[in-house]
């Protein structure tokens, strides 16, 4: 009993202090997308960066790109995806330094072999490299956030499924990693390389229940997404107040209309109907 008490006594101490809670003034607005077409939502008004899944698709456009962004490399953000498999470790860990060399410096990490990836080219790198986390890297306490700190990331998205009390204590914690918050986006249920018989791609389905599905395959994946997205953008102001200073909107997979829905909905911190919050109010059970 006495070992036990010690041991929870020293995990206590482990635990980083509380910051005084300020709200952002303006806060970052980073806006995931799927392809370099979407490089036109950099000139909307309060946008500061865009998210890039990091595909040999948007590889092929490398050049293209840079053009584009001369000497704005930074308001690029490469997405690693949370499945690398062995066969295409080599070709990653190519285009990270292809990227490096290009001038780009910010990545997002969802799996932790992506650290070791980034980390064997940095020295190619042209300026400071930023690493954030995924939300996958479950980031749900503040002992988490030291540890990914350690690996070299500067930044977290908090877990999509965290409740609100817990997110309030993550964003008080006097950490050296930015939180960020995802408001919303399309969430994957199922991630495969089993393909599924009979499915045309990018088609939807419905369960028993009449949930709906889109069912897609790309890279050798098979992805099932549920139709009815994430979104809190209704509580935008509230994790602005809680301390939050970095927020991402998801806006792959939608045509222009819904981006367009999406975007003035946390503009003005308001609901978007057919979503769904997940644990943010009723809590992380």
């Amino acid at each position: 009993e006495k070992e036990r008490q010690e041991r929870r006594a020293q995990a206590l101490a482990a635990l980083p202090a509380k910051r005084p809670v300020t709200a952002a003034r303006r806060p970052e607005l980073i806006i995931r997308a799927e392809k370099s077409a979407d490089l036109h939502l950099l000139h909307r008004e309060g946008v500061d960066a865009l998210a890039l899944p990091l595909s040999r698709a948007n590889l092929h456009q490398l050049s293209q790109i840079s053009r584009r962004l001369r000497g704005r490399e930074e308001r690029i953000i490469w997405r690693l995806p949370f499945m690398i498999f062995d066969d295409d470790m080599r070709w990653y860990s190519d285009a990270v330094q292809w990227l490096l060399e290009a001038g780009f410096c910010r990545f997002e990490a969802a799996n932790i072999a992506h650290f070791r990836i980034l980390r064997e080219h940095l020295g190619t790198a042209l300026r400071p490299v930023e690493i954030a986390t995924d939300y996958r890297l479950f980031s749900l306490n503040s002992l988490a956030l030291l540890e990914w700190h350690e690996l070299g990331a500067a930044a977290a998205v908090l877990y999509i499924e965290d409740d609100a009390d817990n997110m309030a204590q993550l964003l008080a914690a006097d950490t050296p990693v930015l939180c960020r918050v995802l408001l919303h986006g399309e969430v994957p249920a199922i991630t495969s390389k089993i393909a599924i018989k009979g499915v045309k791609n990018d088609a939807p389905v419905l369960s028993d229940r009449g949930d709906g599905y889109r069912i897609t395959v790309k890279d050798g994946l098979t992805q099932i997404t549920p139709t009815r997205r994430f979104s809190i953008t209704q509580f935008r102001d509230r994790l602005q107040a809680m301390g939050c200073g970095s927020f991402i909107v998801d806006l792959a997979n939608l045509e222009k209309p819904a981006q367009e829905q999406v975007l003035a909905a946390y503009a003005a911190g308001r609901e978007l109907t057919e979503t769904s919050p997940f644990n943010f109010l009723q809590g992380l059970v």
